[in-house]
């Protein structure tokens, strides 16, 4: 997926449908779900629909997130 693709007819509501791989609850970009729900940006975790995505620190990834 890109992310300037469409985003799906219920990208932004919270709830997360078959067609997307994350839904924080808005069309946002750059705060860890892509603003079309179609990814997620490296160094995030969007572990629960309608939640904002939290940074992730994952050693190895070449992103320097807290607490590395």
């Amino acid at each position: 997926p890109l992310k300037d693709a469409p985003a799906p007819p219920n990208c932004g509501d919270g709830v997360l449908d078959e067609d997307e791989v994350c839904d924080d609850g808005n069309r946002e970009a750059d705060d860890g779900c892509w603003a079309n729900c179609l990814g997620i940006d490296r160094g995030f975790v969007c572990a629960k629909p309608g939640d904002v995505c939290q940074p992730f620190a994952k050693c190895g990834d070449g992103l320097t997130v807290f607490p590395e």
